[in-house]
């Protein structure tokens, strides 16, 4: 409750923000500022709010389903909340060397060639330099007009809609009017775990939902649903919406004794461990559940999670997009 009234607090920086978002984009538009051109064409996923929407799991389809087809693909990240600096090339799931999302699709997609930068421009020109990538993914980055786009994707998150969501930042979420939407090339409605949408109606926007693959001790290890029914659980998160992670764990039957809820990105310490782990012998739970992004930030603790007894699991969630291969045809088609 504190926070909220806070955010309140911020409202004159968000009217800032607005001058300042809405002066940048009619230069853009005018062609008063120009976009770079990339000798390679650009594919950007994003969203027009601040975290929660569920980008990356999309993001990861896309790019599978481009592999499948035998596309040189590079992925571009900024790399948000890593501990290094510069141009590099993902080669191991480290979040604290990577950021979270680029370690999370290392994990997922061994055949695509993933790299991080703050520098957006000068990224596209190494990639193009040192990989034949017919293809450069961006995940995030819908507001870079640095970069010109020759297919844009914005992702709005139906599944759990908020007042901040239509609040610019940084008193809300909001980092662009919604009213650009109608600038980007496809719209994907990410219902998530939410039942009884309709698939959509709009021309260039497809709905998408999360399917949930089980529990899983480390990347490979699955366990099913099943074994943990019955059991005693904590569940915690440290993401933009925690509050739909801890409802799809409700949602699937289980006793959720207790949940916590950290800072989105959070870098957990010995601190957090152990606390977590009193938590589960305090409730006699044998289970502590989290997101995937979570479980890679806790991969440098294992020495402790492991002697300490308690379950430790993550869960995998697939995004199944609504006509995946007409959107995916589609950016085929770019010119």
């Amino acid at each position: 409750m504190f926070v909220k009234y806070f955010r309140l607090l911020l409202f004159p920086f968000s009217f800032l923000y607005w001058i300042f978002i809405s002066v940048k984009n009619f230069l853009y538009d005018k062609d008063i500022l120009t976009s770079y051109n990339a000798d390679r064409k650009i594919i950007c996923i994003g969203n027009i709010t601040a975290g929660g929407t569920g980008k990356t799991p999309i993001a990861i389809t896309v790019a599978k389903e481009l592999l499948l087809r035998g596309k040189k693909i590079a992925i571009l990240s900024r790399g948000y909340k890593r501990k290094t600096q510069g141009f590099l090339e993902v080669n191991e799931p480290n979040p604290e060397k990577f950021g979270d999302e680029p370690a999370m699709m290392f994990s997922r997609l061994p055949d695509a060639k993933i790299y991080v930068s703050e520098d957006r421009v000068y990224a596209i020109e190494k990639i193009t330099e040192s990989f034949v990538a017919e293809l450069i993914l961006m995940d995030d980055g819908l507001q870079n007009r640095k970069i010109k786009k020759d297919y844009t994707i914005a992702v709005i998150n139906e599944e759990n809609k908020s007042i901040f969501d239509r609040i610019y930042l940084p008193a809300g979420n909001l980092r662009e009017s919604r009213t650009r939407l109608n600038k980007y090339n496809s719209i994907i409605l990410n219902y998530k775990f939410s039942s009884g949408h309709d698939k959509s109606t709009e021309p260039n926007t497809y709905s998408c939902k999360y399917k949930l693959d089980g529990f899983y001790r480390n990347m490979e290890n699955k366990i099913s649903v099943g074994e943990v029914l019955t059991k005693k659980v904590l569940a915690f998160c440290g993401i933009a919406d925690s509050d739909s992670f801890f409802k799809t764990l409700k949602n699937l039957g289980l006793t959720i004794t207790q949940q916590v809820a950290f800072n989105d990105h959070h870098n957990f310490n010995d601190y957090d461990i152990d606390k977590l782990i009193q938590l589960c012998n305090e409730i006699g739970s044998e289970f502590a559940i989290t997101t995937e992004k979570d479980f890679i930030r806790l991969t440098k603790h294992s020495k402790k999670i492991e002697q300490s007894g308690i379950n430790f699991l993550h869960t995998k969630i697939f995004a199944e997009i609504e006509n995946l291969d007409g959107l995916v045809s589609k950016i085929l088609r770019i010119n």
